[in-house]
């Protein structure tokens, strides 16, 4: 049975032929303004003189309006789906395109790196219409995948809508109050840029707060300063753990130092032991886990 995804009444017809409905638990609100998902897939697309396809990864495509849109820029359009019967449903409304290749996952156990090594022949780029339960641990992925171990970057863009609240926070400048661990994982790898606002009535069913579209430029000048990120990225999520608490506090609460001899460790390296993580810039975390790296 065919469908229009940019028709609410269409939408909800084609759900219930399938006894199905959309999941608020995996924040299942479809977009539904065909414009503004013109307008996605044209910042997506990468725009270089590189003689390479363009390919594009769609994570969570639900019903497709979106996909629609990528099919008519890129060479080839990858779309992982965790729900079973939107598959289904999109499955069966894309088989006979052979540009699109269509994949029933749980995206965080999407193996990037045997698709990166095995499309290395094509520009790669990353969209998605991100719920809010999953906006952090599905960047993280991303991100972590951007950029190879040789220092060669595997994404040329990512671009995603988030709700507008998250956006601030991914789009705030470390030293600022509103920075937290994300900010610092989007500054290590990407400089980010706002695109665009989309209203929360170009939605089915329409969530309660408006959206934002967020593209992600990757990046690797900060990364090839880190040495292992993986400790990298775990004391600086120490230092936010508590955030009212001065970074002193929370280092002193798993690095085994004398609290008065870490606080002379941070003050040789210009930091004040009193700040708070939000104060911090890039080089400050730089240089708090290459003297805990030093000393542990």
């Amino acid at each position: 049975m065919m469908y229009n995804p940019y028709n609410i009444d269409s939408i909800k017809n084609i759900l219930r032929v399938h006894g199905a409905k959309p999941l608020k638990q995996l924040g299942q609100n479809f977009l539904v303004d065909f414009e503004t998902c013109e307008k996605i897939s044209v910042c997506a697309l990468d725009r270089s003189s590189s003689a390479k396809k363009n390919m594009v990864v769609e994570i969570g495509p639900g019903l497709g309006s979106l996909t629609l849109s990528l099919l008519k820029k890129f060479d080839r359009v990858c779309a992982i789906e965790f729900d079973k019967i939107l598959f289904e449903i999109l499955n069966k409304k894309l088989i006979s395109c052979e540009k699109f290749n269509l994949v029933n996952q749980d995206a965080l156990k999407f193996d990037f790196k045997n698709l990166i090594h095995s499309l290395s022949n094509y520009n790669l780029s990353v969209c998605s219409n991100l719920p809010y339960y999953v906006t952090s641990p599905i960047l993280s992925l991303l991100f972590e995948n951007s950029i190879s171990n040789s220092n060669i970057i595997n994404f040329n863009s990512i671009v995603v809508m988030v709700q507008k609240e998250v956006g601030e926070r991914l789009l705030a400048q470390l030293g600022e109050r509103a920075c937290g661990f994300l900010t610092l994982l989007v500054q290590t790898y990407s400089k980010p840029k706002k695109l665009f606002d989309v209203s929360k009535d170009y939605f089915y069913p329409s969530p309660s707060v408006d959206s934002t579209v967020i593209f992600f430029e990757i990046r690797n000048d900060n990364f090839r300063k880190i040495r292992n990120k993986e400790n990298f990225f775990k004391i600086s999520k120490l230092l936010f753990s508590e955030r009212r608490k001065t970074i002193l506090n929370n280092l002193n609460k798993k690095i085994i130092f004398n609290k008065d001899k870490l606080s002379q460790i941070l003050k040789n390296i210009n930091v004040n032991p009193n700040l708070r993580a939000e104060n911090l810039n890039f080089e400050d975390f730089l240089n708090i886990y290459n003297v805990c790296a030093e000393r542990s």
